[in-house]
């Protein structure tokens, strides 16, 4: 199990891989719905690849479908959630890009 610094860490280093250097406002360009879902496949990897359970409604590896959030990294042990490791939810509005 990784620690939170190193965690932040992956997170950030794949949010700047895919999002960096107007790569996020192309994929804006194709409306808010195709983008939600590029950011919900780039993550979902990213916690399949760390090695968590991910719960999503539209990413096609999840473990669970969406929880009140669009994307929650998670473990289980023995049948109940005992971590909770990142939590994503991707708000847009017209015209602002922060």
């Amino acid at each position: 199990m990784i620690d939170r610094d190193q965690l932040a860490t992956h997170i950030e280093q794949e949010a700047t891989l895919a999002f960096g250097q107007d790569r996020l406002v192309e994929c804006l360009r194709g409306g808010f719905g195709p983008a939600t879902r590029i950011v919900k496949q780039v993550f979902g990897d990213l916690g399949k690849r760390l090695g968590y359970e991910v719960a999503a409604a539209g990413y096609k590896d999840a473990d669970e479908g969406e929880w009140l959030y669009d994307m929650v990294w998670y473990r289980i042990d023995s049948g109940l959630m005992t971590n909770q490791f990142m939590v994503l939810e991707s708000e847009w509005k017209q015209g602002v890009l922060i």
